[in-house]
């Protein structure tokens, strides 16, 4: 039985159905050559078992009662290093794969700050996550959900779903219904999620730039056909008609309203041949 006791408030949702945990640390298939990071450990129930298969585990926390119970746990592990802090702002590790049942409201601005600190290219991210999460990430083009943060998934991850949770697996039960997430890097890239990756890579850059580089890249293009820079011109001409759509070129990816991001989208695939 944990000592402490979960606080709703902070978003402490704790897992304690033993197969769901299992099931969690199974899909990141997880070797003694493995250097794990965990965000929100809470009371080190699912560090264990990420600990039973890797070589290390970097265990974040910042609640003060949880960093107390790890300690006393994983004290004498030399596999398990506890960081006291927020997942957002310690300093991170280096690490290859993430496993991990985090506070819902971190989740989108973490792999933000992965993009900004340039560790996106991890090899396998296994996480809980909220429904409204989970739409978002597995979310295509020319959905209706489809937004900014799909975009991001879409331009640098293969997102599965692995369960979808029952709200008892909980101590306490969240509001909202949860899956398990398999994230991984996408092996084969289609030059539109190419051109949207490059967007968020340089994202201090206004996006017609970005998009013009990525057409042209000193011949290096992300078509199929290579292009010349004057033909890469060309195509950029085509979506700078209307005011709208200057508009949004002259804007940074993380400026972008999820409505402006699927009218972008749009007129990448009805512009640019071989998307």
């Amino acid at each position: 039985m944990d000592n402490k006791i979960p606080d709703k408030i902070k978003d402490q949702h704790i897992i304690v159905d033993k197969s769901v945990i299992s099931k969690i640390a199974n899909a990141a298939s997880l070797t003694e050559h493995d250097s794990v990071l965990e965000i929100g450990s809470g009371p080190g129930n699912l560090t264990k078992a990420i600990a039973a298969h890797a070589g290390l585990v970097y265990a974040i926390e910042k609640d003060p009662g949880y960093i107390m119970e790890l300690k006393k746990i994983f004290g004498g592990n030399r596999k398990v290093m506890v960081i006291e802090g927020n997942a957002l702002d310690v300093k991170l590790p280096q690490f290859n794969k993430i496993v991990s049942n985090p506070p819902y409201k971190i989740l989108q601005p973490f792999f933000l700050r992965l993009l900004h600190e340039r560790k996106y290219n991890f090899e396998c991210c296994v996480t809980v996550a909220p429904h409204g999460f989970s739409k978002l990430a597995l979310a295509k083009p020319g959905s209706l959900d489809f937004g900014v943060m799909s975009a991001f998934f879409y331009a640098f991850y293969n997102v599965e779903v692995i369960a979808e949770l029952k709200k008892n697996a909980f101590k306490p039960e969240p509001r909202v219904t949860s899956s398990i997430l398999r994230i991984s890097p996408k092996p084969n890239q289609s030059p539109l999620s190419l051109m949207l990756k490059l967007m968020f890579l340089e994202d201090s850059r206004k996006i017609g730039n970005a998009m013009l580089d990525a057409l042209w890249n000193n011949g290096e293009s992300i078509l199929q056909n290579k292009v010349t820079k004057a033909e890469a011109r060309r195509i950029m001409d085509k979506f700078e008609n209307g005011e709208q759509k200057n508009q949004i070129l002259e804007k940074r990816v993380l400026q972008l309203s999820n409505e402006e991001m699927v009218s972008l989208v749009k007129s990448i695939l009805a512009n640019i041949s071989n998307v």
